[in-house]
């Protein structure tokens, strides 16, 4: 998804065979907004055995103000807090509570990034398939067709 995000013009997104919308990738971000990400880069000083703790109370001080916000993924001496769409306003708040904590939770930095090309794929792709689930209860104890020879 990155290399699409980073070189294509116009994205189009299949879903069993249907093409369910297209466009530029910002506009796709725009019209399926699912959320922003908060980076939190820790300081050097946190080792591998404290980075769980860390990331724990880091997430501690942002569900504080934003109680739907979600550890979206770790990456060496980073990790992301997903916040939900409509918390824009509660970011004055969080930002306040991370940079008074910043020294005792050894943060080097933190920023907000919009949502992935990634998350809104998802996101339209499940939109389109609202009976996904209810197929797949239907077919439950029928045997599957295969080629017959």
């Amino acid at each position: 998804m990155n290399e699409a995000d980073a070189v294509s013009d116009r994205i189009i997104i299949l879903s069993n065979g249907k093409v369910i919308c297209n466009g530029s990738s910002n506009f796709l971000k725009s019209k399926f907004i699912t959320g922003f990400l908060l980076t939190i880069d820790f300081t050097n000083a946190i080792g591998p055995e404290s980075f769980q703790e860390f990331a724990e109370a880091v997430l501690s001080v942002v569900t504080k103000n934003c109680k739907d916000a979600k550890i979206d993924g770790t990456v060496h001496q980073q990790f992301k807090i997903f916040l939900p769409h409509g918390s824009q306003k509660l970011f004055p708040l969080i930002f306040d509570d991370l940079e008074f904590h910043k020294d005792g939770l050894q943060i080097n930095s933190f920023d907000i990034g919009t949502n992935t090309l990634e998350q809104v794929f998802i996101k339209v792709t499940d939109e389109s398939e609202p009976n996904k689930t209810k197929d797949v209860n239907e077919s439950k104890g029928k045997k599957p067709r295969g080629i017959q020879w």
